[in-house]
């Protein structure tokens, strides 16, 4: 066979499989499935949720099929729907460098919101404290830091005194105690509330408050995390019962499954919601997934927790309201997290580990912290 002839056959094997291999992503495109949720018009028995015209309702329902998605496959969220006490567990479910599986937002309207909030209902009364227990609250109660309670639509933050400005007090070095004598409090009159110190120059630490007298607070071990350096320091207590008295202001006791209520008039006429929900998307062992125009809201800990896995994108999203962190990653790699508004969350923004090749831009932060 002569040279003219093996170019030849060369050129038309690498034609063959450059036209295999763009056979096989049309065709791996081709089998890719569209999937509608609506909180307004969905329904999960009588629709096939293949289309707008016939959503599906639940993210119950999404989390029957979440972990069977492929490669090209999107799950479309109505926009202005909302979605209360949404937590969903994503667990080996992967795309592909040319076919991410996608979650985004379809229809006109504000973006549709995942949320980890609760409405709550059946207060009972007394004065001008409302109080209600035994609710479901499922989450591990642990590590949560909780961002708050609304009330028609409202957020309210939690009980604090004073309720502006510090305290001061000139302990410093010890982890278990505080003292300030300029008080005459009642015995254990904030026990189980949370002091709050300023235990350096540029950080704040929080300890449960164990008992106090007229002018200590003991804390339960260990106390704070990092010892006060610096004398005067300011301090205040929140999250106590005997913290409240301004309209909206709450306090929930871990212990007793209580929340508590400080509010003028009948609080069970209005729309109340508690955040409920410890994370709102869990995800372990995934890769080449696709987040967009999406709002995440109300979660105690985070809206997105990744355990394993590579090549994420969340793009043009929304989260507020979120305890300790709008995002956390362990042992994930390779993030894009790009053009997303993250406000009010109350401990760290955003957290990554073990991140590969990160992209972080163009994001507006504001109220974290």
């Amino acid at each position: 066979m002569n040279k003219s002839v093996k170019r030849i056959m060369r050129g038309f094997g690498q034609l063959v499989l450059v036209n295999l291999v763009l056979w096989g992503m049309i065709c791996n495109n081709a089998n890719a499935k569209d999937y509608y949720f609506s909180s307004v018009n969905g329904n999960d028995i009588s629709n096939n949720g293949s289309s707008s015209n016939s959503p599906w309702k639940s993210i119950s329902k999404l989390q029957s099929i979440v972990n069977n998605l492929n490669a090209g496959d999107i799950v479309y969220f109505e926009r202005g729907s909302e979605w209360d006490m949404s937590k969903l567990k994503i667990d080996g479910v992967n795309g592909n460098s040319s076919n991410y599986v996608v979650f985004k937002a379809y229809g006109n309207g504000p973006e549709p919101i995942l949320s980890g909030k609760k409405t709550v209902a059946g207060f009972s009364q007394s004065g001008n404290v409302w109080s209600i227990t035994d609710w479901d609250f499922s989450d591990n109660k642990a590590m949560r830091v909780i961002p708050g309670l609304f009330i028609d639509g409202k957020w309210y933050p939690v009980s604090r005194t004073p309720n502006e400005g510090y305290y001061t007090t000139n302990t410093t070095e010890t982890k278990l105690y505080i003292e300030d004598y300029s008080h005459s409090w009642s015995t254990d009159e904030f026990s189980g509330g949370t002091v709050v110190a300023r235990t350096a120059a540029w950080q704040w630490d929080k300890a449960l408050i164990a008992g106090n007298s007229s002018g200590k607070i003991d804390l339960w071990s260990p106390g704070f995390m990092y010892t006060i350096k610096h004398s005067p320091t300011s301090y205040f207590i929140q999250n106590h019962v005997n913290c409240l008295d301004k309209n909206g202001e709450w306090a929930y006791s871990f212990s007793q499954n209580k929340l508590q209520v400080f509010y003028s008039s009948d609080l069970n006429t209005r729309d109340v919601k508690f955040t409920a929900v410890d994370t709102i998307i869990a995800i372990d062992n995934s890769s080449y997934l696709r987040f967009e125009n999406i709002h995440f809201t109300g979660a105690n800990m985070y809206a997105f927790n990744f355990d394993g896995g590579s090549n994420f994108v969340i793009d043009n999203c929304i989260f507020d309201y979120i305890g300790k962190s709008a995002l956390k990653s362990k042992n994930a790699k390779n993030f894009y997290f790009t053009n997303n508004d993250v406000s009010k969350v109350f401990r760290n923004g955003v957290m990554f580990n073990y991140n590969g090749t990160t992209q972080i831009k163009e994001n507006r932060l504001n109220s974290i912290g």
